[in-house]
């Protein structure tokens, strides 16, 4: 055999050895099985997951309901019809999201050989209340935690939401998995004149919470009618718009309060903000206070349990949502500590909270139960 045929035969076994290391790598099959495609915090765990597990495993998206305004996944996807049936059997894991999705991988559970799981992005009963009326309401909670009964592991966002499913899935595995985000930058210069225009004259308050009741939003312009040098401009839609906004009618103070809808570039805007608030009653995880402290926007949120599990007072201002001059307090605390509590709660963003660090749990949990 001559010197030529014999690096020929080398290369072709470094080619073959390589797909074999790359199979190996990838010899762990995913379904993540999703209502929809949209942009929304459950929706953006399952991209998260798929972006950066893309090297450690073979990952395919499954949605249900076809929607605008939707995340850009890379991996493949596939839309499901509902009563339609499907086949997992080829999957190792199948992870769901969400009521319809986790509803669906259960309708098809004869078919699955691997392992399911769940993630619990959110208090079922209070979030569904928020969306939906009785009795529609009412047979969905129940519908929703009997299929979550039925799976194999369930995951939960924080420990302050395992802790209130304890008695709930006593059969189930459970696992918590904080959640992680990135904002990425559009990679051109971004100026909006508007925002320009009103920081000259005012404080900039920033939401980019939906406008559901149980993200205590009411308690802002009761803020703002009576702090002169301050604007609230919020980044959001959603049913509780219209009590809002005759709230801020009857203080007259429209001319300081702005709704700017929903905008899929919302990472151009928290600079803006000089204080971003999420005031919410009822919260698992709060995925838009990781979105401010990586953009190191100063954050005031309410003391409720998976807050204050989550960050402590040296990262965030917290005050007490049924105190007005705590909410106050809270915010003016927050302008004028600025450098201390961005420059630590970066830090914990960055340890804790990033895309990177959420999905690399996920595999080590995705690991561990399938050899269970």
């Amino acid at each position: 055999m001559d010197l030529g045929s014999s690096h020929l035969i080398s290369i072709f076994a470094l080619c073959f050895l390589k797909g074999v290391v790359t199979e190996m790598k990838k010899a762990l099959k995913i379904a993540l099985v999703l209502p929809s495609l949209s942009d929304s915090a459950p929706i953006k765990i399952a991209y998260f997951i798929s972006i950066y597990l893309k090297d450690e495993a073979d990952i395919e998206v499954f949605y249900l309901k076809k929607t605008i305004n939707n995340l850009p996944f890379e991996c493949k996807q596939t839309h499901l019809k509902f009563w339609k049936s499907f086949d997992f059997s080829g999957y190792d894991i199948i992870h769901s999201h969400l009521v319809f999705a986790d509803w669906f991988v259960h309708r098809n559970r004869k078919s699955i050989s691997g392992k399911t799981i769940s993630t619990i992005h959110t208090y079922i009963k209070e979030d569904l209340n928020n969306v939906y009326r009785f009795p529609k309401n009412y047979l969905l909670e129940l519908l929703w935690l009997t299929v979550l009964k039925s799976k194999q592991n369930v995951v939960y966002v924080s420990s302050s939401l395992q802790k209130y499913y304890t008695n709930t899935f006593r059969k189930s595995r459970n696992h918590v998995v904080y959640n992680g985000t990135i904002l990425k930058t559009t990679g051109v210069d971004f100026e909006d004149f508007e925002l320009c225009s009103l920081k000259k004259k005012y404080k900039i308050l920033g939401t980019t919470s939906a406008l559901l009741h149980r993200k205590g939003l009411q308690v802002i312009p009761e803020f703002i009618s009576k702090n002169k040098d301050w604007y609230w401009v919020v980044f959001s839609d959603g049913n509780y718009k219209n009590s809002l906004q005759n709230l801020i009618n009857k203080l007259g103070i429209n001319d300081r309060c702005r709704f700017m809808g929903y905008r899929n570039d919302i990472q151009n805007y928290y600079p803006y903000f000089d204080v971003f608030v999420m005031p919410s009653y009822v919260e698992a995880f709060g995925l838009s206070i990781c979105d401010a402290m990586e953009k190191k926007v100063p954050v005031v949120a309410s003391n409720i349990p998976s807050f204050k599990e989550l960050y402590t007072d040296k990262e965030v201002s917290f005050f007490e949502t049924t105190c007005s001059k705590s909410l106050d307090h809270a915010i003016h605390y927050a302008l004028q500590s600025k450098a201390f509590l961005v420059e630590n709660a970066f830090h914990k963003y960055k340890n804790n909270f990033t895309a990177m660090v959420m999905a690399n749990h996920y595999l080590a949990l995705y690991k561990l139960v399938q050899k269970a």
